[in-house]
């Protein structure tokens, strides 16, 4: 692995650790493992950021908004490096062509991948591969379990616990409640449903009926939510969708039922599609999540670990940074239009 040098980027990455730090959902803070992994190589060879050229992938899961806003993030980050080169890798929501990529990535001889996978399990050993060689990995939300780099997260459980909670004062505690997850291949990792479940055990008179897997789509998130509709016979005070996208789909069934204002929709992004949905009174809210900022955050800590000599191989634990959350709500829809 090469090791670089730049007291700016560790700075930097310090300051945004200041403003985002807390325990990760598969790992712990930058500062616990500074304190207990041995992560620097004393014989890795010694380069200069800011005058060698230097190549960055990012592997994302799919293009969609939000990949659209961590890139605008990440290229952010690196304006002041010209001599850093950015190159994205979409896998079309394939595990298995992101392998693929990956591998390409390591074979083209990049500095470090900035990755969103689509299953943490398929990319595990590739993403082995990758810190082995060299390449420093930072994960966005999803990440492998093999130990890596880094990663910066919005800890989807807390996400569950934040909806759970509002959705209780907005039905006075007496509420049924179902969710729509995110794809099985995520269920182990992405953890939002876990939250909200496990908050509204701990509430009297809230009752969690069911949850169902949705592939982030709207189309599908639709189709979930009829179902539901017709199962429960429309007897559903409140859904969690763990993202936007599912949230108007399952707003869009709803509406369709002649049930809009009597059913608690709630998502996660804070999209503009959502914004507008909170406007027009067919969302109760969604769970503000700053894209760019996390995607600026993961390029960041990219450069420090390259900068800093971090050696991914060395770490039994992959160290990672939790993003804030807040909840965009007809009440204040109008600070994020």
């Amino acid at each position: 692995m090469k090791k670089r040098n730049v007291m700016a980027i560790a700075i930097t990455l310090m300051m945004t650790v200041s403003m985002l730090a807390g325990c990760g959902q598969r790992g712990t803070s930058v500062d616990e493992v500074a304190q207990s992994s041995g992560s620097t190589n004393a014989n890795v060879e010694a380069v200069n950021l800011d005058e060698d050229n230097l190549k960055v992938a990012t592997a994302v899961a799919s293009m969609d908004t939000n990949t659209t806003r961590w890139i605008a993030g990440m290229e952010n980050a690196l304006s002041n490096y010209p001599n850093i080169t950015i190159e994205t890798y979409d896998a079309g929501g394939s595990a298995e062509t992101q392998s693929q990529q990956i591998q390409e990535i390591i074979n083209q001889d990049y500095d470090a991948i900035v990755l969103h996978a689509v299953d943490v399990a398929a990319c595990a050993s590739a993403v082995t591969t990758a810190e082995q060689q060299g390449i420093n990995v930072i994960h966005l939300n999803f990440g492998p379990d093999s130990p890596h780099s880094g990663g910066i997260t919005n800890n989807s459980y807390s996400l569950g616990t934040l909806v759970a909670k509002d959705a209780y004062e907005r039905t006075g505690g007496n509420a049924k409640c179902v969710a729509i997850g995110p794809p099985v291949a995520l269920s182990s990792t992405v953890l939002g449903v876990n939250g909200f479940e496990d908050t509204l055990a701990g509430m009297d008179g809230m009752e969690f009926l069911e949850s169902q897997a949705g592939d982030w789509t709207t189309e599908n998130a639709n189709t979930i939510m009829r179902d539901l509709l017709s199962k429960y016979k429309n007897d559903i005070q409140v859904v969690f969708a763990h993202n936007d996208q599912m949230a108007i789909g399952a707003a869009q069934a709803i509406e369709a039922a002649g049930l809009t204002g009597q059913i608690l929709v709630y998502g996660a992004d804070g999209s503009a599609d959502a914004i507008k949905y909170i406007k027009d009174g067919k969302m109760t809210a969604s769970v503000a999540i700053d894209n760019e900022l996390m995607g600026q955050t993961a390029m960041q800590m990219a450069l420090y670990a390259m900068g800093a000599g971090v050696d991914g191989t060395q770490l039994s634990i992959t160290p990672i940074i939790n993003e804030p959350q807040t909840l965009i709500t007809a009440e204040n829809v109008a600070d994020y239009e």
